[in-house]
Formats: C-alpha cells, sequence, structure tokens
C-alpha cells in the first residue's frame, strides 16, 4: 500500500513539472510597467525657402556663398616692403668700406712675388724681379706703386645693400582674410542661416533630432 502511494505522489510530481508556464508578452513594442509601448517615428516635413538647405546640427535653413579672399603682401615687424619679393629692415646701417690691395701681377701661389704696403692713397707693390739659383730666396725687387681697390660690405650676415645703407632683409609674406566670411582654402565663404518650417502630422511629436515621434500604448497577452 504505502508503495502505490509512493508511485502515484511521484506521477503526480512529474504532471506538475511538465506543465507550461504562461506569462505576458507583447505582439508589437516593448512590455514597460505591464503595459506595451509601440513607437512610431516618421521624418518631419522642413520647408527651407528656394536656395536654402537644412542644417541638421544648426536648426535652420542655410544657404552659402563663395567670394574671393583679401590679399595683402605683408613684412614681419621691424621690416618694410623694399620690392615684390623682399622686406627690409626699418632701422639703416652704415656700409663698410675695406680698401683692398690688389694686383694682377700676382700669381696664384708664387709666394715670393708680393707684399702689399699702405701708404697714403697708394699700395706699394714689391715684385721679385730676381731670384736665387734654387728659387728658393728673392735677391732684388722691384717696387711699384698701384691705386687702393675698395670693397663695400655689410657689418653683419644676412644683410644687403640697399638704396646705399645695409639693411636686413627677409621674404614677404602673404597675409589672406576675409571681411565677412570665413576663409576656408584661401576663399571666403558666406553662410546665411533664416528659420525653418518643421512639422509633424497629427498625433506626432518632434524630437531632437527632427523625427517626428507618436507612441501607441497597448495591452498585453497572455502566453
Amino acid at each position: 500500500m504505502k508503495r502505490r502511494l509512493l508511485y502515484i505522489f511521484l506521477i503526480m510530481l512529474m504532471i506538475s513539472g511538465c506543465e507550461k508556464k504562461e506569462k505576458y508578452v507583447c505582439e508589437q513594442g516593448e512590455l514597460v510597467d505591464g503595459v506595451c509601448e509601440v513607437t512610431e517615428l516618421l521624418e518631419a516635413n522642413i520647408l527651407c525657402p528656394s536656395g536654402y538647405t537644412f542644417n541638421k546640427e544648426k536648426g535652420k535653413c542655410s544657404s552659402t556663398m563663395t567670394i574671393a579672399a583679401k590679399t595683402v603682401n605683408k613684412c614681419s615687424k621691424g621690416y618694410v616692403i623694399g620690392n615684390e619679393k623682399w622686406c627690409i629692415s626699418e632701422k639703416k646701417y652704415d656700409i663698410v668700406i675695406t680698401r683692398v690691395c690688389e694686383s694682377d701681377n700676382i700669381k696664384e701661389g708664387d709666394t715670393l712675388s708680393s707684399t702689399y704696403v699702405a701708404k697714403s692713397n697708394l699700395c706699394y707693390e714689391k715684385l721679385c724681379v730676381k731670384k736665387s739659383e734654387d728659387g728658393k730666396e728673392c735677391l732684388e725687387f722691384k717696387e711699384t706703386s698701384i691705386p687702393y681697390k675698395t670693397k663695400r660690405s655689410c657689418p653683419e650676415k644676412g644683410m644687403s645693400i640697399w638704396e646705399g645703407y645695409c639693411r636686413k632683409v627677409s621674404w614677404m609674406y602673404i597675409d589672406t582674410s576675409c571681411t565677412v566670411g570665413e576663409l576656408v582654402n584661401d576663399k571666403c565663404v558666406i553662410e546665411n542661416l533664416t528659420d525653418a518650417s518643421i512639422s509633424c502630422e497629427e498625433g506626432y511629436g518632434l524630437t531632437e533630432d527632427y523625427q517626428c515621434k507618436k507612441t501607441i500604448y497597448q495591452d498585453p497577452v497572455l502566453k
């Protein structure tokens, strides 16, 4: 008898364990707090004037036009325009004049040929006219006078002689700018903005990303 009751009890447990558990689900949408929420999205009706397009980031109708940028040749601070390519320093420096004794009689590499002595306004040149047999000594010199040659130079590197003075030089650069608009690739882009006409169908609300949204609430079904 006890074995029979135990057998019946086990069968009942097996039957109860196989029973299907039912739950509420949504045929559409998402179950939120026991209600099915169904969201519908449509594109908003956006109207802009002719020649304008809607700028989603700015939320307005936008029209752009491009004009040539203004270009001006400019120099760094302390320089002024010298010509089409160069800028010269505003400060002038005196040219350095050097007197040089040079002679066409001197041959390069001839160590016995000459020495120069500056006297008054002339250079005195001693030329060897008679050498020793071995050619290592000069036995007789002849002195002749030649005029100075002058060389003009500037006191510092990076300077050039400009209109009778030494001045520093630098490359000129071109400054590109816009009186109106924004500079883009050396052109001025002018943007005009105006309000757009934005609407949604009845029952829909406008979202932040300019879509029309409507939420429908439905009862869940038991499955």
